[in-house]
């Protein structure tokens, strides 16, 4: 549930992962004061790639973006903001029971 600040490369990742245990129902990731078009991918149980998620908002510009994904504990969700341009971000990821 703690932020973090972080800043991405055009067309480069940052890559983050939780690992939701007992008592975990959902994962929910937040994207938000971006300052520039940075992009969320998040994927359970493997690094996504820009084909290859669980889930992918598809927000244009500066719009924040969230994901929601229902998990099996214990299980690992990957993290992936892409830079489609460079920029600056906060990033949160919260377990839900």
């Amino acid at each position: 549930g703690q932020a973090v600040a972080g800043s991405v490369a055009q067309d480069q990742w940052k890559r983050y992962t939780i690992q939701a245990g007992s008592g975990t129902a959902s994962v929910t990731v937040d994207l938000t004061g971006m300052s520039a078009d940075v992009d969320l991918y998040v994927r359970i149980g493997a690094q996504p790639s820009l084909t290859v998620y669980n889930c992918r908002p598809f927000r244009s510009g500066t719009t924040s973006e969230s994901c929601t994904l229902e998990v099996t504990p214990p299980v690992t969700v990957h993290i992936g903001v892409y830079g489609y341009e460079g920029g600056s971000y906060t990033l949160r990821a919260t377990l839900n029971p």
